[in-house]
């Protein structure tokens, strides 16, 4: 399974989140309520400056723009009727939700559960324990001894009334797991280094369904908040969310300059496009007339 750090979750989920804002209630989600609000807006504007006076302060229009805007926007309040959903809201909304459903795809195991799956797996003799114990003091033939466990004495395990080498335990078939059995304290710490690594597998398993399901979720939440935050009363305008007075101004003083710029230089222009980042102009090329004949001016030099 991938491992996803958390920075690198948090870089993911941000960037899909101001993607996200970013492109809606632009041109490709002209039919969104933020865009026909914003289009309203514009055209408001640009017929107020066709009969006022391109100097008239914004807060002046706006009184006489605005009760136009709410009325021809009957689904919009005057005023928000809550806080908008933003960046971090959605992100914690997320994030909690893709908790709760990999908590329910890949539930969290149980401490003791995982520490009895331990303890199965590296079993410990402890003192008072029927053992039987395979060993081979003569290298002809191996012992098996039944007897109840003592203890451990040095190089030695005591079993019943017999004194049993560890080192004649140690070249027979599966010796390492039984000489095991009877070591407490490397039994013991392989098994909490077996709890630790099946929550470590846990974790990567919720962390690989948390992946999987966040571009989904993420959009879905996303559209719902985008839907709470136009109903409370706000329009998206160039990645933030306006009250009404907000968009109205922004669409007075988008007008203005607008105008203006017409009057001076007419051309196709529209408030969108004032909106949007324009291009430098590229460097003027001249162009190849050629190579000159001896005795020939260029006619740039004429």
């Amino acid at each position: 399974m991938r491992r996803w750090s958390t920075s690198t979750l948090a870089i993911l989920l941000c960037s899909t989140l101001l993607f996200s804002w970013s492109g809606y209630g632009s041109d490709e989600d002209a039919s969104s309520p933020s865009a026909r609000r914003l289009a309203l807006a514009d055209k408001l504007a640009m017929q107020f400056f066709t009969d006022h006076p391109l100097e008239t302060a914004t807060e002046q229009a706006l009184p006489a723009l605005l009760p136009m805007f709410l009325e021809k926007n009957p689904d919009l309040p005057d005023r928000p009727t809550a806080p908008p959903i933003d960046d971090a809201d959605l992100q914690t909304a997320v994030e909690r939700d893709l908790t709760r459903l990999a908590q329910t795809h890949a539930p969290a195991p149980d401490d003791k559960t995982l520490y009895a799956r331990a303890a199965a797996q590296y079993p410990i003799y402890r003192p008072g324990d029927k053992v039987v114990v395979v060993y081979k003091a003569n290298p002809r033939y191996t012992t098996a001894y039944e007897g109840v466990y003592q203890g451990r004495s040095g190089a030695f395990l005591k079993v019943g009334a017999r004194m049993i080498r560890i080192a004649d335990m140690e070249d027979l078939d599966n010796s390492n797991v039984e000489l095991l059995k009877f070591n407490p304290a490397e039994s013991e710490r392989l098994r909490q280094a077996f709890v630790t690594a099946e929550k470590e597998k846990h974790q990567l398993a919720q962390a690989d369904y948390k992946q999987a399901q966040r571009p989904e979720l993420t959009a879905r939440l996303l559209a719902q908040a985008r839907q709470a935050n136009e109903k409370a009363g706000y329009t998206l305008v160039q990645n933030a969310w306006l009250r009404p007075e907000q968009v109205m101004t922004t669409a007075i003083d988008t007008a203005r300059r607008l105008t203006r710029r017409q009057r001076q230089e007419p051309c196709s222009l529209s408030p969108r496009n004032e909106r949007r980042q324009r291009r430098p102009p590229r460097p003027h090329r001249r162009r190849h007339q050629g190579p000159l004949r001896p005795g020939r001016r260029h006619p740039a030099h004429d």
